[in-house]
């Protein structure tokens, strides 16, 4: 802009100190020629601004296009990613599943000794070691191909009224030997009429999770205790607190990142991936609720999850919308088992 005007200004410079001289020679004549000279100078110095101002908007244009074009062409990228990644997952699923199933089939015919005694015994002792390697391993892919699916949207669920004292009670029984060999103890303290708006199988793999994860990192002759309540804001928190050896403030954020495992290290190494909790998250959120942690070492963690209670409440499906883990506390909630029922 300042070049734009220096010619115009310098003309104008010029016509005005001629015109102070012709006033001076008292010249009518060349004074009327310089004002016209000053008037075609200002003409042209604008024109020239005008004519930069267009070039810079067009620029700004084709800026502006290529950033959409760009755009346009990232997200045709994403979407062919996302069809790859499906049509993988769809054969790796196919793949390993149908070796594993076979695998699983036919190492439980064995086990249960469907057609004689298996002998000798030593038999016996591998095909149980088989048998927990490959359910372990089923556990292991399903999880992997299941996040896989929640990361882009894929998962399906259905939304229904459970009671939710039926559904953690399931989840207690099923886990009920493993907590009896570590010696620990689960307390439970939920109201038979309490209802959520949410997934069957969500919700039961949810508390799978979270008692499995409370009982193997508790210590021997320890507690867990499953709470819940109704908020009055249209939504149910259950809470699952054990009196494990806790987690140190700077890593429960990380806990519910993939493949993440932090305990202290005084804990034994644990089995699995690290996908139990990123699962939790991503259950959780697609019920359109929320989940919180805290934990202190030498103390216990707590695991929070809220959950709409009627169907008036819409689940927020979008993976954005999923809480943040909250900072761990400096102490878990004292544990209660004043009307509870403990097992």
């Amino acid at each position: 802009m300042i070049a734009g005007l220096a010619i115009p200004l310098g003309l104008i410079y010029w016509c005005v100190k001629s015109a102070a001289i012709n006033q001076v020679l008292n010249s009518e004549t060349n004074y009327i020629v310089g004002l016209s000279v000053i008037l075609l100078a200002t003409t042209i110095g604008l024109g020239f601004l005008a004519l930069r101002e267009r070039r810079r908007r067009h620029r700004e244009e084709l800026r502006r296009a290529t950033a959409d074009l760009e755009l346009r062409q990232a997200l045709d990228d994403v979407d062919v990613a996302n069809g790859s990644r499906s049509a993988f997952l769809a054969s790796v699923s196919h793949e390993l599943r149908t070796p594993l199933n076979a695998i699983i089939g036919f190492t439980d015919v064995i086990h249960s000794e469907a057609f004689g005694k298996i002998t000798p015994s030593r038999y016996g002792d591998y095909i149980n070691d088989i048998r927990k390697s490959a359910y372990l391993l089923q556990s292991s892919i399903e999880n992997i191909l299941d996040v896989s699916k929640m990361e882009v949207g894929e998962y399906q669920t259905h939304s229904e009224e459970l009671v939710l004292v039926c559904a953690v009670d399931d989840a207690r029984h099923a886990v009920q030997a493993e907590a009896q060999s570590r010696d620990v103890r689960i307390a439970m303290d939920i109201p038979d009429d309490l209802t959520v708006w949410a997934d069957r199988r969500a919700v039961r793999r949810i508390i799978d999770n979270l008692l499995s994860n409370a009982i193997k990192f508790n210590r021997a002759g320890g507690l867990v205790e499953i709470e819940g309540n109704e908020e009055g804001d249209g939504y149910v928190c259950l809470s699952i607190r054990d009196t494990g050896l806790g987690i140190e403030r700077e890593q429960v954020g990380r806990l519910f990142e993939p493949f993440t495992q932090t305990s202290p290290m005084s804990a034994p190494a644990a089995e699995g991936l690290g996908l139990g909790l990123t699962i939790v998250k991503h259950l959780v959120a697609l019920q359109g609720g929320s989940v919180n942690m805290s934990s202190s070492v030498g103390v216990g963690t707590a695991v929070t999850i809220r959950l709409p209670v009627a169907a008036t409440i819409e689940a927020q499906v979008p993976i954005a919308a999923i809480a943040a883990p909250a900072e761990a506390t400096e102490a878990v909630p004292e544990h209660r088992s004043a009307g509870a029922s403990v097992a």
